[in-house]
């Protein structure tokens, strides 16, 4: 008999372990989601600072205007050229936050895709000017590689609105 209550407690305290064991998975679970959402909330308010910083602004309404007057880069002024730089320079390091996973590119491209899609092909030649000169082609390509990932988002955009209907 004291066998048989040994066992139904040892049974009861292993039910009880893995009960808690259970518990403590899902309660680390949720506090690395937690973890993960504060981290992108600050690299979010990283990008922001960064794409909201009143030169920066000033300089990508530059660059539109570029783009509007369908301006050729060897006919850019200095200024013309140091707001495409500062353009690039910027949307490059957001690239970087991007790419690496410190902030979801679907948050980037969803947020600034329109911004993103339209300063490239402005800034582009500048771009490939770089890289020649220098001979790196590693130069603001996370700049290239955002480009591409709201590219792809724009063109999934649709896809998903279709499905929620």
């Amino acid at each position: 008999m004291k066998t048989e209550i040994y066992n139904l407690l040892s049974i009861i305290i292993q039910t009880l372990t893995f009960i808690v064991l259970i518990l403590t998975v899902l309660a680390a679970t949720r506090q690395f989601r937690a973890s993960r959402t504060n981290t992108w909330a600050q690299a979010f308010q990283g990008c922001l600072n960064l794409l909201q910083d009143p030169k920066v602004i000033q300089a990508r309404a530059a660059v539109f205007e570029i783009g509007d007057k369908g301006t050729p880069l060897h006919s850019l002024s200095l200024e013309d050229l140091e707001n495409i730089d500062l353009v690039c320079r910027t949307y490059d390091a957001v690239g970087m936050m991007a790419k690496w996973g410190m902030i979801p590119a679907e948050i980037v491209a969803d947020s600034w895709c329109d911004s993103i899609r339209r300063l490239w092909p402005i800034c582009e030649p500048r771009v490939k000017a770089h890289r020649s000169r220098r001979k790196a082609n590693e130069f603001w390509d996370d700049f290239e590689w955002l480009y591409n990932q709201a590219v792809v988002f724009d063109n999934n955009r649709g896809v998903k609105s279709q499905k929620t209907l």
